[in-house]
């Protein structure tokens, strides 16, 4: 099977707008991506909260139900002051499946890690990383890493 990766970056406009472009990129993901294939969609989706009609709109394709990737602390947003879940990896059910937990040096995170190098501890794991990257000027985004276990050709 293959692995297809989507990225996307939803216009920040409304809900509204969000929704019908997740409607129009579920219907391309099923004219161009084979049933039995691997998918995953990632990137700027610009939701407010993860109960948007857009993910209502992905469930066809995407698994958008949690457990959601979180920082140390327990937090699941990643726009830059903490309060929105812009930024998703996705997973098609198929792919979902073979998700295992994020290992960064010797922690483990079940759900996948949303990075943000303000609170992250030990900072050395994420290195090159320094401790005040997240906070950087222009900074709109925490990175959501999530880990896959696929199969052997």
């Amino acid at each position: 099977r293959d692995l297809w990766a989507v990225s996307v970056h939803f216009l920040t406009k409304n809900a509204a707008t969000r929704d019908k472009e997740a409607i129009a990129l579920v219907k391309l993901i099923q004219s161009k991506i084979p049933a039995g294939d691997l998918l995953t969609v990632g990137g700027d989706f610009n939701t407010d909260v993860n109960t948007e009609p857009c993910f209502a709109s992905l469930t066809p394709v995407l698994v958008t139900t949690g457990p959601f990737p979180a920082d140390q602390d327990g937090n699941e947003n990643t726009n830059a002051g903490r309060t929105k879940p812009y930024d998703w990896v996705l997973a098609d059910s198929d792919l979902q499946a073979l998700e295992i937990p994020v290992k960064v040096g010797a922690q483990t995170f079940p759900a996948g890690l949303v990075i943000d190098t303000r609170v992250y501890s030990p900072i050395a794991d994420l290195s090159p990383a320094q401790t005040s990257d997240s906070g950087g000027p222009s900074m709109q985004h925490m990175g959501v890493l999530r880990d896959f276990l696929l199969p052997e050709p």
